[in-house]
């Protein structure tokens, strides 16, 4: 059982490793303006995941949602809120999502340069 479980973590992060790749997220500078909700939502569905990214969005805490109930690892949990940064979301949520992801990251002494440069380039 435990296996099964750490393959659906490490499938979860290819997922998002494969979509971030996709939306040329991983190996540009710049933001993919092509990239919605329902894209990303549509990838998640093509590689077998019934995962819905406005779900998590609604959460209080969308980073401990995600890393409780999905077990992400770091480097996912980056991947995801990049992802998410760069789709069609109100500014509010990327907002809310990149603080949460930062703050969590940090606490664990993990810094992300990725995050951390969107929040300074936001500010």
């Amino acid at each position: 059982m435990e296996d099964y479980i750490l393959k659906e973590i490490d499938k979860i992060g290819l997922i998002l490793q494969k979509i971030a790749i996709k939306l040329k997220i991983m190996d540009e500078n710049k933001a993919n303006a092509g990239c919605t909700m329902r894209d990303i939502k549509a990838a998640f569905t093509e590689y077998g995941l019934n995962f819905d990214p406005a779900a998590v969005l609604s959460e209080k805490h969308p980073v401990s949602f995600l890393v409780d109930t999905l077990h992400l690892s770091d480097e996912a949990l980056e991947l995801f809120v990049l992802t998410m940064l760069h789709s069609d979301i109100p500014e509010a949520s990327k907002q809310r999502l990149l603080s949460d992801a930062i703050t969590y990251l940090d606490s664990k002494d993990t810094y992300s340069f990725s995050l951390h440069s969107m929040m300074s380039q936001t500010l």
